[in-house]
């Protein structure tokens, strides 16, 4: 999977996958 996204794009993709699934590990 090869995605040219933007900074903003990719950082907003990032969040959403942090918000599905949050790391309780952390």
């Amino acid at each position: 999977m090869e995605y040219k996204m933007g900074k903003e794009e990719w950082l907003a993709y990032s969040l959403s996958l942090s918000e599905l699934h949050p790391n309780e590990e952390d």
